[in-house]
């Protein structure tokens, strides 16, 4: 398969699960494996999704200044903030 095809099947399995226990009486535990990702293209296209709403008159300039605003353009804007981050390479 496709590395973008497993990307966006893993981030689907990963939302299904998250909305599956919003609705539990439980504490839930995410365990979210981002296999190859290193955040830079997600990045990259927030920034640019936030300039074009921006430049559409849509959003205010000062919301390139707002955490918010950029961090529900990426990817990973419906999960957790992590509170454990394990980093594996070869550098």
């Amino acid at each position: 398969r496709e590395l973008r095809q497993l990307e966006l099947e893993s981030e689907a399995n990963c939302h299904r699960r998250m909305a599956k226990e919003d609705g539990d009486n439980h504490h839930v535990l995410t365990i979210c494996l981002a296999i190859n990702y290193g955040g830079r293209a997600d990045i990259l296209q927030a920034t640019k999704q936030l300039a074009q709403s921006i430049a559409k008159g849509e959003l205010p300039m000062e919301a390139l200044n707002d955490e918010a605003e950029l961090s529900k353009r990426m990817r990973t804007s419906r999960m957790p903030d992590p509170d454990l981050i394990v980093r594996t390479g070869g550098e």
